[in-house]
């Protein structure tokens, strides 16, 4: 199970995405990412191999693109509620 995880940090949001709603499989994905695990960005790299190679089109990649950014910062937005609890700072900005 530990393993399973360790894979899945590796592989940018964007993949995941990308195979959960279907416009890729798994082993495309897993070939994409061999072609890209050299890169600085691979969120950029991965677009870059989807859309010349045909494997999701222009549409799809900008929901894909879009699904990402929310995603994130909904996941940002968790991540500071939990910091803001855990400092106490949202009951001293409601008792201010």
């Amino acid at each position: 199970m530990t393993n399973d995880n360790t894979v899945k940090e590796k592989i940018p949001f964007i993949g995941l995405l990308a195979i959960k709603t279907q416009f890729i499989t798994k082993n495309e994905l897993k070939k994409a990412l061999s072609k890209c695990c050299g890169a600085d960005n691979q969120k950029i790299a991965l677009k870059e191999y989807f859309l010349p190679n045909g494997l999701i089109s222009s549409r799809k990649m900008k929901k894909l693109l879009l699904a990402v950014k929310k995603l994130s910062l909904r996941q940002m937005e968790i991540r500071f509620g939990t910091i803001t609890i855990k400092k106490n700072l949202l009951i001293k900005l409601i008792y201010n």
